[in-house]
């Protein structure tokens, strides 16, 4: 980052990746990171790179600019709305893992769903919110991913379980 660091000042940094939990935000805190190393036209995260995102982070943080809730980065607008974001076919990018995704947004996705159908099976839910987020299989990663976040859900009655069906209180 030596070469283009002298070029780059600390406000610019903060400029980029505020921009970039602006539009994508609520992003994992790693997948910002990539995306800011991208925008600076580098292939790979180095120690540097790493260093400017996360003091970048502390400053956006104390300013209130940017929120973070454990390992992810939200706007700090007053008017940000959480929405569902699915990944558009034609585009790479859009494509998250699992861990990429914040735990409030598959809690929308799952709850969006239900609304939808009222009552749906438990394993249809998991699979359902899998199939929102672009991934074709459930696989033991993903489906425990999502099945945690459904049993915190009904344990804080947000959702509830009757037989293998889940609805909404």
């Amino acid at each position: 980052m030596s070469g283009q660091q002298s070029k780059i000042d600390g406000a610019e940094i903060d400029q980029i990746l505020d921009g970039i939990v602006d539009v994508e935000g609520p992003i994992h805190i790693e997948l910002a990171a990539h995306r800011f190393a991208k925008a600076l036209g580098f292939q790979k995260i180095g120690s540097r790179v790493m260093e400017a995102v996360n003091s970048s982070i502390r400053i956006l943080v104390r300013e209130g600019k940017v929120k973070r809730i454990n390992k992810f980065l939200w706007p700090g607008r007053n008017d940000f709305i959480l929405v569902v974001r699915q990944p558009e076919l034609n585009e790479k990018d859009s494509f998250r893992k699992i861990k990429f995704v914040p735990p409030e947004e598959i809690e929308l996705a799952i709850r969006n769903l239900i609304q939808s159908g009222f009552s749906i099976l438990e394993d249809e839910v998991v699979k359902q919110v899998a199939r929102i987020f672009g991934f074709d299989r459930t696989g033991p990663h993903i489906y425990d991913h999502i099945k945690r976040i459904l049993k915190q859900m009904i344990s804080q009655g947000e959702l509830v379980l009757k037989g293998d069906r889940l609805s909404l209180p």
